[in-house]
């Protein structure tokens, strides 16, 4: 009975000196997990040291000092403050802001590098444009220009002068002889030369004498190149150029209820009638034209003085009121009795120039339409 009690013993010794380890293994834990104080602000608790001091069963074993656990370093979001974004905007999801500002940079210098090379490019091909014009021109031989004056009379042509074709003149026949015939009287006496190329019935309130009018036109004879005479029927050109390039003669009778001829009406370009080639003003300056053209028609003016038309009263504008008016015709009328007791008794001569579109200018007449008219009555 004794052994048991003697280990009964020893277990209670034992226990008895672990429970001071324990106690100060709890209040270690419990200071080291209290937050950390200031020992000058807080003492220590008397009891608790005289408790540990004071253990009469055993000395507790030194506890272990817990080391410090080391703070998290605070880091920056943004390290580099150089590389902050522009905008509040949240980066690319896809690639950082710094790769894309680096690409950008390089996109900008390929533009750059693309518009130097074309530029030296665009340089380069003015530069050996030039050279080649400069040596082309080197290359030319030079010209002598001999002077006009050296040329030979047969070389020296208008350039400006049109071709025209020459005409055989012809004059203006008599038409006081005509009056009283009849139209194959009249046929006759004007001969081979005049056609008769139409008639026509006329009822005109205005002239109740007159019923019939015949049209007469004279056949042109045309110089071919061999200087023959040759007549519109026998000439190459096309019948439209024919009539627009060949001049017109032409008389125009007019008969009463009886048949005989009491008016006659004459035109004629005045290129037939070897007119000189001169202005409107400078024709007309002498009695000239006037007095040989009553004087070929068989008429004796009476009481007639001449005087030369006012060259402005003679004009006629496409619009009188614009600064840049052109002259398109300019005509006058020459008026006067017949001396004699049978046959027509007045007379009227007209002149026109005709410029068609219009010039800026009388002394531009070299183009000119000019006719003449002639009315015995």
């Amino acid at each position: 009975m004794s052994e048991p009690n003697e280990s009964q013993s020893q277990t209670e010794a034992t226990a008895a000196s672990a429970a001071p380890r324990l106690d100060s293994e709890a209040a270690a834990f419990e200071q080291a997990a209290a937050p950390a104080t200031d020992p000058t602000l807080e003492p220590t608790s008397p009891t608790a040291t005289s408790l540990t001091a004071t253990s009469p069963t055993a000395t507790p074993e030194p506890e272990p000092t817990p080391e410090p656990v080391p703070a998290a370093p605070i880091t920056d979001p943004n390290p580099n403050p150089a590389l902050e974004p522009d905008s509040a905007e949240p980066p690319s999801p896809f690639k950082p802001i710094s790769e894309q500002r680096i690409e950008k940079a390089r996109r900008t210098r390929v533009v750059l590098t693309a518009l130097i090379l074309i530029l030296v490019v665009a340089l380069l091909s003015l530069g050996f444009l030039g050279y080649r014009i400069i040596a082309d021109d080197a290359a030319l031989p030079a010209v002598d220009l001999t002077p006009a004056t050296e040329l030979p009379d047969e070389a020296l042509v208008e350039p400006s002068a049109p071709a025209e074709l020459d005409f055989e003149e012809t004059v203006i026949p008599e038409l006081t002889p005509l009056f009283g015939l009849t139209i194959d009287e009249i046929k006759t006496k004007l001969g081979s030369d005049w056609v008769l190329s139409k008639t026509d019935v006329i009822d005109d309130p205005a002239n109740p004498d007159i019923r019939e009018l015949a049209t007469f036109s004279f056949t042109v004879q045309s110089k071919g190149a061999s200087g023959q005479l040759a007549s519109p029927s026998t000439m190459t050109m096309p019948a439209t150029m024919a009539d627009a390039a060949l001049p017109a003669e032409s008389i125009y009778a007019s008969f009463d209820e009886d048949g005989v001829c009491i008016d006659i009406y004459y035109s004629c370009d005045m290129r037939l009638l070897a007119y000189p080639l001169k202005s409107f003003d400078e024709l007309l300056a002498t009695p000239d034209l006037v007095f040989g053209a009553l004087a070929a028609a068989g008429i004796t003016p009476k009481d007639f003085a001449y005087t030369a038309p006012d060259h402005e009263a003679s004009i006629e504008y496409d619009n009188s009121n614009s600064e840049n008016r052109k002259i398109i015709k300019q005509t006058t009328i020459f008026s006067g009795r017949i001396d004699g007791e049978d046959g027509p008794v007045a007379w009227t001569l007209t002149v026109i120039y005709d410029y068609g579109m219009g010039v800026s200018d009388s002394s531009e007449y070299r183009e000119a339409s000019r006719m003449l008219y002639l009315k015995i009555a």
